[in-house]
């Protein structure tokens, strides 16, 4: 079987396996313009889900614009609504602006991670999403889980998985992810086959993330055990519904008193960067 089909018959099985989506669901897709989350809106788009894409524009120099009209052209061609949020309007600065301003103690990557999240979920659900999906492949979430454990916060790897989230809030909208099993080369080669107008070069704004040591330290134990990250990820959701079940009490939603929006403490972290 060719690999196109191949691939598309991976992401199809992952939505029935964790039952991630039905035809009736508002999906949003949060895109970046790059390969994974070009591939799974085109995918949901093919497979005949009600899909609109959401794009948060950071304000990086050159990358955002470049990365913004591919997907735009993209959104065009196969006739998908795309939304666009702008840090600057919503925030009062580009990335690089609120990080020189406000957040000189935060990577690049944390701070965007941080505001993106936020926007993520609270323009999905005005949409009347009933699904936000993001690009995550299987790479993405081995990275995610050593990062956890790298700094002492395995308790937020409890929110990670095919669904993400541990509790349910009628303020989140709930997050999947069609490529967990797919890797990143794989999401690469097909984006490639495709010949779709991306950026493969690494953000620009990515220079100080420590992932980028995590992502070498997996190359390097593959070279031991080349199923090492599908082996990872195995055995990391046999244990998660018991880890998620005698860690929720300790879990609590509150609303952030700023803004409003759900969060673990009284402010939320956006609103601590912010305000």
């Amino acid at each position: 079987m060719p690999f196109l089909k191949l691939f598309e018959n991976k992401v199809k099985n992952t939505i029935k396996e964790f039952k991630l989506l039905n035809k009736k669901d508002n999906v949003v897709v949060a895109c970046s313009g790059g390969k994974d989350s070009t591939t799974i809106l085109y995918l949901l788009n093919k497979f005949d889900y009600n899909v609109q894409a959401l794009f948060i524009d950071t304000g990086i120099p050159h990358s955002s614009e470049e990365n913004r009209n591919n997907l735009q052209d993209f959104c065009e061609r196969y006739g998908i609504k795309l939304n666009v949020v702008s840090l600057k309007e919503e925030y009062g600065g580009t990335l690089g602006e609120l990080r020189a301003r406000k957040a000189n103690n935060l990577t690049n990557c944390a701070l965007c991670g941080i505001l993106k999240r936020h926007l993520l979920n609270e323009k999905a659900r005005i949409l009347g999403a009933t699904k936000l999906v993001t690009g995550h492949n299987l790479n993405d979430e081995v990275e995610n889980i050593l990062l956890n454990i790298f700094g002492g916060n395995m308790q937020i790897s409890l929110g990670l998985g095919p669904k993400s989230g541990v509790t349910n809030d009628k303020k989140f909208v709930p997050k999947v992810k069609p490529l967990y099993y797919c890797t990143n080369e794989e999401t690469k080669n097909y984006s490639k086959l495709m010949n779709w107008n991306i950026v493969y070069c690494d953000c620009p704004f990515n220079y100080d993330a420590f992932r980028k040591i995590v992502r070498k330290i997996i190359k390097r134990l593959e070279l031991e055990d080349s199923m090492i990250k599908e082996n990872m990820i195995k055995n990391f959701l046999k244990i998660l519904p018991e880890l998620r079940k005698s860690n929720l009490n300790n879990y609590s939603i509150f609303y952030c008193s700023i803004c409003g929006e759900p969060s673990r403490n009284n402010k939320c972290k956006k609103c601590e960067i912010l305000n």
